[in-house]
């Protein structure tokens, strides 16, 4: 019997129209954990980005890496032993790269080693 996982009915084409349709709905910065597919992100534009408040990016200069974007970071490949937070660190990670100022490439590349280091251990 073989099992169908939530996630592998998930296309591209549905993962990217899924980030449209959230920022449609209001969302400046939108962030799917992919589990071994990795990380989508999906942003608005400058003007929707400028009006974050509290949590945005502290230099400015790094906004225009920012707006409008939409990418797809894979995993690193590592030696997994177990995947309980992996998730919740990868955001973690996402975030620690917003707060800090990075572009958002160097953003989703923290994030995705953060979850990486995290799935190297059995439990959270």
């Amino acid at each position: 019997m073989t099992r169908t996982r939530p996630l592998d009915a998930l296309t591209p084409a549905i993962i990217t129209d899924l980030g449209q349709t959230l920022l449609e709905i209001g969302a400046p910065i939108v962030g799917l954990k992919l589990g071994e597919r990795g990380l989508y992100v999906r942003t608005a534009g400058s003007a929707r980005l400028a009006r974050i408040g509290r949590g945005q990016i502290p230099v400015r200069a790094v906004w225009s890496t920012w707006a409008s974007r939409e990418l797809w970071a894979p995993c690193f490949a590592v030696q997994a032993a177990g995947t309980t937070g992996s998730g919740d660190a990868t955001i973690a990670g996402f975030l620690l790269g917003l707060l800090r100022g990075m572009t958002l490439p160097e953003a989703l590349t923290a994030a995705c080693v953060v979850g990486a280091y995290s799935v190297e251990t059995i439990d959270a």
